[in-house]
């Protein structure tokens, strides 16, 4: 099997790692990353039981950024699988460090309504798990509840005193969200509009209303609004544009109005505004991207954190025209490295 896995390898399709995935003690490597033809990646692991097949999802979300305290905190998927954090701005990152370990499909994080950072993570099981910042260290990995995800996705910051909430993509391709109770716990899945979308991303607007956007099954963008007492707006078509993966960040005091980024069908990245009833996707600054989450500060700006072709952090920042990509703390992330299979 070593000298197969060796014959088929490239430096995009192979990794040997090891981790844990939440709530499981026992150590697996994980022996192979593979690209399959629709996209998606086949994760091969083998532990003391029979060896394990993961499909991963097309497009994963390997990158989410927030801002902390005024402090922009970015958590990826690295190349072990597990989640690592960086933070800082400009060009001064503190680099990268790792989590509670654990092995991951996708990071969807968060600042929840206590001031905390929150990072919400698709375990290799297709459920949604979550560990919190404490200060000093990372609290374990928690299941939220039960509940099979292809897809996950939270705002970058939730309202003072507001429960956390995720939303998911479930097996039946639609849209469904959890919210945390004050018992500690979470309330059951609920649906939102239904209809079949692939990835989503969640935003707040300026008047506290919160949307969901999606990728339909036509790869175009697609939007729904919360309406209040659990009703959901029907979802809208925002403008005609190919796109593969999108990311909306809630708005801030000085943005004003809504912004979607997407990777386009040209692997760059693009963008689109409700300011002008959603006319025109703009392009950013030019190059290729294969992942990709926005925070919006509190003057206003965006910062596009990216995984570039390289498979290392890049971040640009708003304004006419976007500010050049500038490098973060440096290091492969996301699964996509090859790493020699032990003999």
């Amino acid at each position: 099997m070593d000298g197969f896995l060796r014959g088929i390898a490239s430096w995009r399709l192979l990794r040997s790692t090891v981790g844990r995935k939440p709530g499981r003690p026992r150590k697996r490597r994980t022996l192979s990353v593979e690209s399959l033809e629709d996209r998606r990646m086949l994760v091969i692991i083998a532990g003391a039981d029979p060896w394990s097949m993961y499909y991963l999802p097309p497009e994963p979300n390997l990158l989410s950024a927030v801002l902390h305290s005024g402090v922009q905190q970015v958590a990826v998927l690295g190349s072990d699988m597990q989640v690592w954090t960086e933070s800082g701005s400009g060009t001064k990152w503190s680099g990268w460090q790792l989590t509670s370990p654990g092995h991951v499909q996708q990071v969807s994080a968060t600042i929840d309504g206590a001031g905390r950072y929150e990072i919400f993570a698709l375990g290799m099981d297709n459920q949604v798990w979550d560990e919190v910042w404490l200060g000093d260290s990372w609290s374990p990995w928690t299941l939220t509840q039960p509940g099979y995800a292809k897809d996950i996705a939270t705002q970058s910051s939730t309202a003072s005193g507001a429960p956390s909430q995720v939303f998911i993509v479930g097996s039946d391709n639609q849209v469904w969200s959890e919210t945390a109770n004050t018992g500690g716990g979470w309330n059951g899945w609920i649906l939102t509009q239904p209809s079949a979308v692939q990835q989503i991303s969640v935003a707040m607007d300026a008047s506290g209303v919160d949307h969901v956007f999606a990728v339909g099954l036509d790869h175009q963008v697609y939007d729904e609004t919360y309406q209040g007492k659990g009703m959901w707006s029907s979802w809208a078509l925002t403008q005609p544009g190919y796109v593969a993966l999108i990311s909306a960040p809630t708005v801030s005091p000085g943005q004003g109005a809504l912004q979607v980024y997407a990777i386009g069908a040209d692997d760059q990245i693009w963008t689109e505004t409700s300011a002008n009833n959603w006319h025109s996707w703009t392009r950013t600054q030019t190059s290729t991207a294969e992942s990709l989450s926005v925070v919006d500060g509190a003057n206003g700006v965006s910062s596009v954190f990216a995984i570039r072709d390289d498979l290392q952090v890049y971040v640009e920042n708003s304004g006419k025209p976007y500010s050049p990509w500038q490098l973060t703390s440096g290091g492969i992330v996301g699964p996509g490295v090859f790493f020699p299979l032990a003999d």
